[in-house]
């Protein structure tokens, strides 16, 4: 997985996986209010949305085939 995904809690903590909204770049958290699905256009990327981007229906776009959508 690429360094776009992880986060350093703390310098001495393990690094853990985190979701990133395809809409604002920012890392989803546990419980938020968020979405995943796959792209509609091609099986091979999962989209993440966090909530506020669902909300106002920030653009997205798929890293994979540039599909974008509301």
């Amino acid at each position: 997985m690429s360094s776009k995904g992880m986060l350093d809690l703390d310098g001495n903590s393990p690094k853990i996986s985190l979701p990133v909204c395809n809409g604002c770049n920012r890392h989803i958290m546990p419980g938020d209010n968020n979405v995943k699905f796959i792209c509609p256009e091609c099986p091979d990327e999962l989209i993440w949305r966090c909530g506020s981007c669902r909300e106002a229906a920030a653009p997205y776009k798929c890293e994979s085939c540039g599909f974008s959508g509301p």
